[in-house]
């Protein structure tokens, strides 16, 4: 398992957040040596946990700059992928 601190954009005031996570990576094939098409790329990212590194910070404080958890969820699923591909 990963864990990466994610500092969201959003917020006012800072708001920081170690996530746990799973990730994985299959580059695709773009086509194979007999010449048949291959497939694409994909990337699979699976949050196991979130906790805020604040004290004083709440998922309500975060919801201020937020219209909905999956906007969180997009930003953290953004950053975790450019994360790992300068890992590579």
């Amino acid at each position: 398992m990963n864990n990466i601190e994610v500092n969201l954009d959003r917020c006012k005031k800072n708001i920081s957040l170690l996530v746990m996570y799973e990730y994985s990576y299959d580059p695709g094939v773009y086509v194979y040596k007999n010449g048949d098409p291959g497939y694409p790329s994909n990337e699979e990212i699976e949050i196991k946990s979130i906790q805020f590194i604040n004290e004083d910070a709440d998922l309500l404080s975060v919801l201020d700059y937020y219209n909905k958890c999956q906007d969180v969820i997009d930003e953290i699923e953004v950053k975790i992928s450019e994360y790992e591909k300068n890992k590579r």
